[in-house]
């Protein structure tokens, strides 16, 4: 995760275990560079929102959002803060499979490139 220094950032798998194990380490290697951990619904409306303005005043430490069913999300939210380039707030967006490559999300997180 820390070689992409990408802000957002997506995990998928068809292996559970494995997916899983994945985030838990990028979590943890987070949490040791002192960010502050939020695990969000994509699928909740205005959740989003929330987690992208947590870089307010009021919360000045850096934050790993670990976004579940991010398909779900507003994309064009996930987009701007890409495009953003910002690294206050990170998005882990875990995915329980690989995403459909015709859709938009799909070609988004396509896009996002794969970490080494």
């Amino acid at each position: 995760m820390a070689a992409t220094a990408s802000n957002v950032v997506a995990m998928s798998g068809s292996c559970d275990l494995l997916r899983r194990r994945a985030v838990a380490r990028a979590v943890k290697a987070q949490e040791k560079k002192g960010f502050r951990i939020d695990y969000i619904d994509g699928s909740l409306q205005g959740e989003m929102r929330k987690a992208l303005a947590a870089d307010s005043l009021f919360f000045a430490a850096q934050v790993l959002v670990v976004v579940q069913n991010p398909d779900k999300a507003d994309l064009s939210l996930i987009e701007a803060h890409h495009k953003k380039g910002e690294q206050a707030i990170i998005l882990l967006l875990h995915l329980e499979e690989d995403p459909d490559k015709r859709t938009k999300f799909g070609k988004f997180v396509e896009g996002l490139g794969r970490a080494t």
